[in-house]
């Protein structure tokens, strides 16, 4: 990432050797910027512990308090930082460090407007950082299940042709999985195709891989399948190849986003290892669901409705059996495939909940594999 997002270092993924794997750091609050030494008398402050204190002061409490976990204090901090010196050059950086703090303190939406705050006062000097800073806003918001607003600052990026290579990956991938949610599936599709070829273009070109964002593009082609498939609706009617089509095509969808998953999973990247490996399951566990608590057509003949019965019947305990043999392959596999232990846990959990509502399924002559 660039310098304004680290503390302390610059990095820049621009002086990697050849053959070294490119990474995507997580978001770091910002170092202090020298300001005007504009000092508050207050006869002992309760929250700094000074008698007086400036705009470095309460800039570099609020980073001492974020490295200590103490978010909101960091919060409050920065909070009164830009109250109290709202001219002072590191006011943007603490509207971002404001944000991130909120982030951690699991309120990422409280961050919202700080982060737009922050975008607004430095995108005319610093084009690069307030992309950096839109791309994080977008993924905050997508996070928080608001693709809409997502599109508006991703779709502003996408117009944009100064854009570092990766970063622009990283923003068309996201687009993408805005459009998916927003049910322009299509464009989603051929945006993670772009994405993918282009990667693996530049890689073999430059002898460089890109894990990080190739397991990006796998785990949100993934999420298309996955989303595609829940949105296949059965509706009413008198004709049961109808709805075996729909079951067939809802079965199909999880096909392909369980090949994305798992090559998500086997690029061996831990920030989607672990989403990817509860996604292969937790898909069939909803499917499963979605299809046992959904109302049957009411236009079906009685005949009809006892065939469809059999039909979710059958397809119900596939989509389970399949997602207890995803959840006990990747635990066999968690070391090798990278998963962070959290997600382990989680997914031991999921299997257990897999073969105890197995032992609840009717039986299933014959199944067909989803």
């Amino acid at each position: 990432m660039h310098r304004a997002l680290v503390v302390l270092l610059a990095l820049s993924v621009a002086g990697c050797a050849a053959r070294r794997p490119v990474t995507a750091a997580a978001p770091r609050p910002m170092q202090v910027v020298v300001g005007e030494d504009v000092r508050i008398r207050a006869g002992g402050d309760p929250l700094t512990g000074l008698d007086g204190y400036d705009s470095r002061d309460l800039f570099e409490q609020g980073l001492a308090a974020f490295e200590r976990a103490e978010f909101g204090i960091a919060r409050v901090l920065y909070a009164r930082l830009v109250a109290e010196f709202p001219d002072d050059p590191s006011v943007p950086r603490a509207h971002w460090n404001y944000a991130l703090a909120a982030e951690q303190q699991g309120s990422p939406l409280d961050g919202v407007p700080h982060l737009l705050t922050y975008i607004a006062a430095i995108e005319a000097d610093e084009p690069k950082e307030a992309a950096e800073g839109r791309l994080h806003l977008a993924k905050v918001l997508q996070r928080a299940g608001d693709f809409e607003g997502s599109l508006v600052h991703l779709e502003q990026l996408l117009r944009r042709a100064d854009l570092e290579t990766t970063l622009g990956w990283e923003v068309r991938a996201h687009t993408a999985r805005g459009w998916t949610e927003v049910g322009r599936y299509k464009e989603a599709e051929w945006g993670l195709e772009g994405v993918r070829g282009d990667i693996r273009r530049r890689s073999r070109r430059e002898g460089v891989r890109y894990p990080y964002h190739a397991a990006m593009v796998w785990y949100f082609a993934g999420e298309l399948y996955r989303v595609q498939g829940e949105r296949r609706q059965i509706g009413s009617t008198d004709d049961v190849e109808v709805v075996r089509e729909v079951l067939n095509g809802k079965a199909d969808d999880l096909l392909e986003a369980r090949h994305h998953y798992k090559r998500a999973l086997q690029v061996g990247r831990a920030e989607w290892s672990g989403p990817s490996a509860k996604a292969i399951g937790g898909m069939m566990e909803h499917f499963r669901l979605a299809l046992l608590t959904a109302p049957e057509p009411t236009d079906l003949a009685p005949d009809a409705r006892q065939v469809y019965r059999e039909l979710v019947e059958q397809r119900t305990r596939q989509f389970l059996e399949k997602a207890a043999e995803d959840y006990a392959w990747v635990l066999r596999d968690a070391e090798r495939l990278l998963i962070p232990q959290p997600w382990v846990e989680v997914i031991r959990v999921s299997l257990e909940h897999c073969r105890a509502a197995l032992e609840q399924a009717p039986k299933v002559v014959a199944a067909e594999s989803p």
